[in-house]
């Protein structure tokens, strides 16, 4: 498609038919935030460790999965692994292991999202040596948090059901890797030998091949448990609303379903098809970067940056927003998305699923931009 910039403040919809769909289509206006994951089948054979068209040239992954551990269906396109451990209580944590260009952000950026997803306030550089802990493992360094969500502290010896995030990253040229555990604190806690096992256990195995089938992860026996490496102290603060946000209105056919910790909105479309709204800091490695990764996940090849204007469309919507969109389809698959750079993050919006499906719910895709507003 030929990209052409739009002078209107609101959304054009680009044909009189959208605003028909856009007008009768009612819902409340819905505020997004990153909660905890909700519970998701397990797949026990799962355990894929492949490329990831955004990190290009990202060595494969190979690593040694905890007893107790279940595979998870990758359900947002952007992981290399996705796993789930419960309790007797069935409290539940989940583990999910990506692969990014550049440095999302740096330490300091990604460590105040993860804050924001339980409920905390940010935190300054002058925080980081106390909640940073560095370890040098088999496949190099490595930097450590154990962040403890809002919440009232429990009493006695009873279960601390506050949110709690381990998260673990490793930068490489280029790249970050960022391995994360997320729910239940006492599950959480509980589970930190696990966690940092796991860590201990991860190889990289040369370069990824663009294209290359998936390889299966061969290594998902137990692995062993080496001494707990303790966490640094944290102490709670009370919760404060994160600033930027974006509010929307989804069509009133779309049905919500459980968010993940990185979404913002999630919805089946059409009784097949995947919408998610996610959010990063910065640029997320540019428009190039991420619309090669969607072009990846549909069998498309890579766009250079020559191409990349014929591809996409600026599309201007409420507020002075302005969103780049793709519409595009590969092995019956078809991705329509946009990207919108706002308050120093890049909000990706995605709808993913069946050709014909997607196709026919882009209006409805269109109508939600032009719900866009900043508050």
């Amino acid at each position: 498609m030929t990209r052409h910039a739009l002078s209107l403040r609101l959304l054009p919809v680009l044909a009189l038919g959208l605003l028909a769909v856009a007008g009768c289509r009612k819902a409340p206006i819905e505020t997004y935030r990153i909660p905890h994951e909700g519970p998701r089948t397990a797949a026990a054979n799962d355990m894929m460790s492949r490329p990831v068209p955004g990190a290009e040239g990202a060595p494969d992954v190979r690593w040694q999965l905890p007893t107790g551990w279940e595979a998870l269906p990758d359900q947002t396109g952007m992981r290399k692994g996705s796993f789930v451990v419960r309790d007797a209580g069935h409290h539940e944590a989940t583990i999910a292991v990506t692969v990014f260009p550049g440095d999302v952000g740096g330490d300091l950026a990604n460590i105040n999202r993860w804050l924001g997803q339980i409920q905390q306030p940010p935190v300054t550089e002058a925080d980081l040596p106390r909640l940073v802990t560095e370890l040098d493992l088999p496949a190099g360094r490595f930097k450590r948090v154990d962040l403890i969500g809002a919440g009232p502290e429990p009493t006695n010896s009873a279960h601390d059901h506050r949110m709690r995030t381990l998260g673990a990253w490793h930068a490489q040229d280029g790249r970050t890797w960022f391995f994360k555990m997320t729910g239940d604190s006492s599950l959480v806690a509980a589970q930190a030998r696990a966690f940092d096992a796991f860590l201990a256990s991860v190889s990289f195995v040369g370069d990824a091949v663009p294209g290359a089938p998936a390889a299966l992860n061969a290594a998902v026996q137990p692995a062993p448990e080496p001494a707990s490496t303790p966490a640094p102290a944290y102490t709670p603060a009370a919760p404060v609303a994160a600033s930027g946000e974006l509010t929307w209105t989804a069509p009133a056919g779309w049905q919500a379903k459980d968010l993940g910790p990185m979404r913002k909105a999630s919805y089946t479309v059409g009784g097949e098809a995947d919408f998610s709204v996610i959010a990063f800091p910065g640029e997320a490695g540019g428009d190039l970067a991420n619309i090669n990764r969607w072009r990846g996940q549909v069998q498309l090849p890579p766009l250079d940056a020559a191409q990349l204007a014929a591809e996409t469309e600026s599309v201007a919507g409420q507020g002075g927003l302005t969103f780049t969109v793709v519409d595009f389809a590969g092995g019956g698959t078809r991705i329509t998305g946009a990207i919108l750079p706002h308050a120093g993050q890049s909000y990706f919006f995605k709808l993913t699923g069946p050709d014909a499906i997607v196709a026919a719910a882009k209006p409805e895709f269109l109508a939600f931009l032009k719900s866009v507003t900043a508050r």
